[in-house]
């Protein structure tokens, strides 16, 4: 991803929080958000986050929903419990 996409997507994604429209947008729903890998001696790309540009993600994961587990995530489906406002943190490897 460009510099340029990756800027424009960071720009509408804070002014959907700062607008709260990040809560219609999910309305009922839960996130899973899925890592590739955290690495700090190769360049970011699609698949790479460095230890900084992670901490960013989680803090604000932590500031705008509900951190849990993707097993809490299915339990909760299960159980027809809501998973509104959640997020789950996976890595695909």
């Amino acid at each position: 991803m460009t510099s340029l996409a990756s800027g424009v997507k960071s720009w509408m994604g804070r002014g959907l929080v700062a607008t709260r429209l990040h809560q219609a947008a999910i309305r009922e729903r839960g996130i899973v958000v899925a890592f590739h890998r955290v690495e700090d001696e190769l360049p970011e790309d699609g698949l790479t986050r460095s230890s900084r540009d992670f901490e960013r993600f989680c803090r604000f994961f932590k500031t705008h929903f509900d951190v849990t587990t993707l097993d809490d995530v299915v339990t909760r489906l299960e159980q027809k419990k809501s998973i509104a406002g959640t997020v789950a943190i996976t890595f695909d490897d």
